[in-house]
């Protein structure tokens, strides 16, 4: 009889704190759903989430404290997601607005290259419309060489051009992946203080928050 009334007892205890898991699933969604970040960071960052769900559930027996932990601290890594959320979106509009002033240092070259490439062809199609085929092939063959020193030259213009910006471009990125990084990191320290915080709170172990110290008047 006593080990049936035990084994119901914790049957009682795991349902609420299955309901409590149910309550709080809301704010899973919430951060899951709200981030714009690349799906294996979101995945990670709402896999860590849920799997601290799942394990909270068999360490907070009573129901009100339970409660109380998630509606403190849901809020909190929610925040802590928000932030990471911004700072990652900026290290990505950072990146995006450089590439275009990249861009734009080498519009002139790009146009330069167009005109010259617009040109050489308008000048050998001139060659087909003599009526003479003499003369037609003298000029196919005078013109294409005066634009092969020219295309040639366009050529090697656009080479240089392409290797520096490919130079440019890859140390924003080198700055926008380092930016990635310490985002991650500031995410995981917060989340992870905000998720042991959590589990001492559900262990019993409530931390106070620091008060905040009214504005000090100033008296002439």
């Amino acid at each position: 009889m006593g080990q049936t009334w035990t084994r119901h007892s914790e049957l009682v205890v795991r349902e609420r704190n299955t309901i409590m898991l149910l309550k709080a699933l809301p704010f899973v969604l919430i951060i899951g759903t709200a981030l714009a970040l690349p799906v294996e960071v979101q995945m990670q960052a709402d896999r860590t989430l849920m799997d601290f769900m799942m394990m909270s559930t068999n360490r907070a027996s009573d129901p009100a404290l339970q409660a109380y932990c998630f509606g403190r601290y849901m809020p909190i890594l929610n925040q802590i997601n928000n932030e990471f959320e911004k700072a990652y979106t900026g290290c990505q509009d950072v990146y995006d607005a450089t590439v275009k002033l990249i861009d734009s240092d080498f519009t002139e070259q790009r146009q330069n290259a167009t005109a010259i490439s617009k040109e050489s062809c308008q000048s050998l199609q001139l060659c087909d419309g003599i009526d003479s085929y003499i003369k037609s092939f003298e000029c196919f063959a005078n013109t294409g060489a005066e634009q092969s020193d020219i295309l040639k030259t366009m050529s090697g213009n656009a080479k240089a051009s392409a290797a520096k910006i490919q130079e440019r471009y890859f140390s924003v990125g080198n700055t926008r992946d380092q930016c990635f990084i310490d985002a991650q990191n500031v995410y995981s320290a917060k989340s992870t203080d905000a998720y042991n915080e959590m589990f001492a709170c559900l262990d019993g172990n409530i931390v106070t928050p620091q008060p905040t110290n009214p504005p000090t008047a100033i008296i002439n």
